[in-house]
């Protein structure tokens, strides 16, 4: 049908696994077809409005502010905890523990195995509580090999499939010939962290916010956001994180052509000054470079500090603190 029509969007093929999708597709439509990825749903979905990329435009921050419902850090973790898997909206599931167990048995008997052969499917849990218990974290493929009992090489490829099947994405370090010292492993954030405090063995949703974790998990829940805001409108994000040996970090770059915007995530209803540290120190690095005649392509723009405040507004010169509903 496809080799006797130019209609184009005639056929749809779904499914919730791309690897039994594409492996059934026997004669290569390269060129002709269309790949969109589906991730679980995103705050903008579960509140009934368009899920579109964030608009770092700080004359769009008014309209974005109207648009949006506010919750409080009850609710947000009320939503990290229950997940953003469709099916939990939409059907009433008493008991989420027994709904994850079944989709972590099912990911690992179909989705794994269609992509390598796992001899120990208990082993492959636990390095997935192992990984969930990172998420927000620096990669460090030793420990979690160490923490899991199984070799490093076999962490490095058990990581792979949890990134290729979209469970986990690994934010990467920025890089320029500018910054020197910089952190070379990409951090680690789950996609779905109803299944990370699944996995993590969190039993509700005020456990999990008065644990040591939950600054960690919020942080993740917001790049899932931002990173979902991106995908659902078919663009590729170009998202990075910085860290130095001083151990300054930004939790979030997003690189829009040669701008950049850096952005803070802290699980809080106030902001510090110090909140803005490493936000500053980033631009100083860059901006200095530009000004002195260097070779850098980059220009920071103005930095977000995303928090649990209830509105928007500057909080330095170059900075903004921003709701997390707002995402």
């Amino acid at each position: 049908m496809v080799d006797s029509s130019d209609e184009t969007g005639s056929i749809w093929l779904t499914g919730s696994q791309q690897f039994h999708l594409m492996n059934n597709v026997t004669e290569s439509l390269a060129g002709r077809v269309g790949i969109v990825h589906m991730l679980g749903l995103s705050n903008a979905e579960i509140d009934e409005r368009q899920s579109q990329p964030f608009a770092p435009s700080l004359n769009k921050l008014g309209k974005m502010l109207e648009d949006r419902r506010p919750f409080t850090i009850v609710e947000a973790f009320e939503r990290i905890y229950k997940g953003s898997l469709p099916a939990v909206y939409s059907t009433p599931i008493e008991n989420l523990e027994n709904y994850y167990s079944s989709y972590v048995d099912t990911y690992i008997k179909r989705d794994v195995s269609d992509m390598t052969q796992v001899a120990d499917q208990t082993a492959f849990f636990r390095f997935m509580r192992v990984v969930a218990a990172h998420s927000g974290q620096v990669a460090n493929i030793s420990s979690m090999a160490n923490d899991a009992d199984i070799a490093p090489n076999t962490a490095k490829k058990w990581l792979s499939i949890l990134v290729s099947t979209g469970l986990v994405i690994e934010l990467e370090p920025f890089h320029s010939k500018v910054l020197t010292r910089v952190r070379k492993a990409p951090k680690l954030h789950f996609m779905d962290l109803g299944l990370c405090a699944h996995l993590m063995g969190w039993p509700n949703a005020t456990t999990l916010e008065r644990s040591s974790s939950s600054g960690a998990l919020f942080e993740s829940w917001m790049i899932s956001e931002f990173y979902k805001g991106y995908i659902n409108a078919g663009k590729t994000p170009h998202f990075f994180y910085y860290r130095d040996q001083r151990k300054l970090e930004v939790d979030l770059i997003i690189q829009e052509g040669t701008v950049l915007y850096p952005i803070e995530i802290k699980a809080a209803a106030r902001t510090r000054i110090s909140d803005t540290d490493a936000m500053r120190q980033f631009r100083k690095k860059i901006n200095k470079h530009n000004g002195e005649g260097g070779d850098s392509l980059y220009e920071v723009a103005e930095g977000f500090v995303v928090n649990m405040n209830e509105s928007a507004g500057f909080f330095t010169e170059d900075d903004w603190t921003i709701p997390a509903w707002i995402v």
